[in-house]
């Protein structure tokens, strides 16, 4: 399985610790402190795949999309489509240099993701704010946690995903920002997941949400800062050069996806 979620464009790499960090940060953390270490610390980071490409854009798409329906909320469903399409095409050639063969078929994809949604978004989500910032205090610390919800409703938040494949229910890691999000902003979350098949689909449903809940939410920062409480004590520890536990291994697919696998010690090269 494949799950873009592209936020972590305002992260920064360097041999000191951030003086911010995101979900994707703590994500990462928790799945391998040394894959951490190698992006945050040592800036080591892998090629754009196309699967990044393709999520970034669709992203970029549909913020666009919503941001014309907050403006204009009677706007056509092709002009939706004409926008996101447009904003879509911009981003892709942005991302990096590719040949244009991989180009054009990232394009055709992303196009078709945009199309499914711009016919299917559900229409019950009025925007308020797209991208919208948001900072989250962490206790015992000074470093808080930033992110962006793509899209704050009327009602709710509204965050898009694309997978390789269906997902009827929110995964772990999903929950844990939500809950993280409703620490800044206190409304339920709704995921919309865009499913990379043949012909692609669009999933929304009552399964693939979550309520505000306080305590939830409480407990979610906790953990978020007991895992920069961890980062801390190993740089102290270890600092910025020194291998951290590589518990990737332990993770069904985190090596398959690491940006450092080509040197881990462990030996994980696929």
């Amino acid at each position: 399985m494949v799950v873009v979620d592209p936020t972590s464009a305002f992260e920064t790499s360097s041999s000191i610790l951030p003086d911010h960090v995101s979900f994707s940060q703590l994500d990462l953390m928790i799945r391998c402190p040394e894959a951490w270490r190698r992006r945050y610390l040592m800036g080591q980071r892998g090629t754009s795949s196309p699967a990044l490409a393709i999520g970034s854009s669709v992203h970029a798409g549909i913020a666009a999309m919503y941001e014309q329906l907050r403006t204009n909320p009677k706007a056509s469903k092709q002009k939706l489509r004409d926008t996101a399409v447009q904003t879509a095409a911009n981003t892709l050639a942005d991302i990096e240099t590719r040949d244009s063969l991989t180009l054009d078929v990232e394009a055709d994809e992303t196009t078709a993701l945009l199309e499914v949604y711009a016919a299917q978004r559900p229409t019950h989500v009025k925007p308020v704010a797209i991208e919208k910032p948001i900072t989250v205090s962490l206790p015992d610390s000074d470093i808080s946690l930033i992110g962006y919800v793509d899209c704050e409703a009327e009602d709710s938040l509204i965050e898009i995903k694309t997978s390789s494949r269906k997902i009827t229910v929110p995964t772990g890691a999903w929950k844990v920002q939500a809950w993280l999000y409703q620490a800044a902003i206190p409304k339920p979350v709704e995921w919309h997941v865009l499913v990379k098949t043949k012909t692609p689909i669009l999933i929304t449903s009552a399964a693939l949400a979550v309520p505000y809940q306080g305590q939830v939410s409480r407990k979610a920062v906790m953990l978020a800062s007991a895992t920069l409480e961890r980062i801390h004590k190993l740089y102290d520890q270890r600092g910025p050069h020194e291998e951290w536990p590589t518990e990737g291994i332990l993770h069904p697919w985190a090596c398959s996806t690491c940006d450092a696998r080509s040197e881990c010690s462990m030996g994980w090269k696929a």
